[in-house]
């Protein structure tokens, strides 16, 4: 019995303990937590006039893992998906917003990023009916 346990405690001793970080990204209470973040990359910039009646915006969250939604005008276009950018055509003359939210797999979720712009694509005098 005395020579089994010498053998497990030199067996214990001269083994490598394995050590596991506990190093969860999206856990608040992580020191090294960082809140989710998106950044707009391209599209037009706040208070841009385009003179097309299309955009494209793309957008990069802090995280790899993100998913993101996105806003037009006031209106939820596009829930949560892991999409980066979108193409929105047929815009009407005028004032226009758009807005970008990211969330962590843990459904911690960034400020939305806004940006303001105009539309100005018809060239020359013209005549604009609103309804």
């Amino acid at each position: 019995m005395r020579n089994s346990f010498f053998f497990i405690c030199s067996l214990f001793i001269s083994c490598d303990i394995p050590t596991f970080e506990i190093d969860n990204p999206y856990d608040p209470q992580n020191p090294s937590y960082v809140s989710p973040t998106v950044t707009i990359q391209s599209g037009p910039v706040e208070k841009e006039i385009v003179t097309t009646d299309d955009v494209t915006f793309s957008w990069i969250g802090n995280n790899e893992n993100m998913s993101f939604r996105y806003f037009f005008d006031g209106t939820l276009k596009q829930d949560w998906d892991d999409f980066s950018s979108i193409l929105i055509d047929y815009l009407d003359e005028g004032e226009h917003r758009f807005g970008v939210q990211g969330k962590y797999p843990t459904d911690d979720v960034s400020d939305t990023v806004f940006v303001n712009f105009t539309v100005n694509a018809v060239l020359g005098p013209s005549l604009l009916f609103k309804p």
